[in-house]
């Protein structure tokens, strides 16, 4: 089974995943969060956003914000929890979903974090198209992940793509990957955004 069949059925390992992704935001996300303007953002949606560690932290360095939390029911057990703790409760949405049917409308940014690298492209791209199905004109979508360049690939970079590999059977992609997939989708305009950290963004639009 895949791994995200194997949490599904297992609530034990579940939570530890969980708490790695808990882990790895810190680490990784949370450092590299001031790279990106979330000032003129009014309403966040977090597609895959996990237990919502991520979506609190930005609550908290973005009072303007109202935030909506979107992941499987199994994923989201712990995300009221989470949002009480870091006190955004009051300003962020939780809802049960899978985004390879649909995703929540009535954001200004959509947010696909560590996301779209567990999938194959097929898959990859559904998800896409339901952002953009989801999504107005003026909306922005906003890809935060790791993001191989196309050139010049380090060691580290190979050694972490043989790891995903490994895990969940699909490698990561690289920057052109990124945008031959957002045209597929009917994005517009891919920007990379680098971070001196280990995660860079995409942003694009629709028009």
């Amino acid at each position: 089974m895949s791994m995200y069949e194997y949490l599904t059925q297992n609530s034990e390992a579940n939570s530890s995943f969980n708490l790695w992704m808990k882990e790895t935001t810190k680490e990784w996300i949370v450092p590299v969060l001031k790279t990106y303007d979330f000032s003129k953002v009014r309403n966040l949606v977090d597609v895959g956003g996990c237990s919502g560690f991520q979506t609190a932290m930005i609550l908290q360095k973005h009072p303007q914000l109202q935030a909506i939390l979107f992941d499987r029911e199994e994923v989201v057990s712990e995300a009221n929890q989470e949002m009480s703790e870091e006190g955004v409760a009051s300003r962020c949405q939780v809802r049960c979903g899978d985004f390879f049917d649909s995703v929540p409308p009535g954001g200004d940014l959509y947010l696909i974090s560590r996301v779209l690298l567990n999938w194959d492209d097929e898959r990859a791209l559904q998800i896409l198209n339901n952002c953009r199905y989801a999504m107005t004109n003026s909306a922005k979508l906003l890809i935060m992940n790791f993001i191989l360049p196309n050139k010049g690939v380090s060691r580290g970079h190979l050694l972490s793509s043989i790891n995903l590999l490994v895990l969940g059977g699909k490698t990561m992609r690289t920057e052109s990957e990124y945008y031959q997939m957002l045209e597929k989708a009917g994005f517009q305009s891919p920007k990379l955004i680098k971070t001196k950290g280990m995660i860079d963004y995409i942003e694009a639009v629709l028009v």
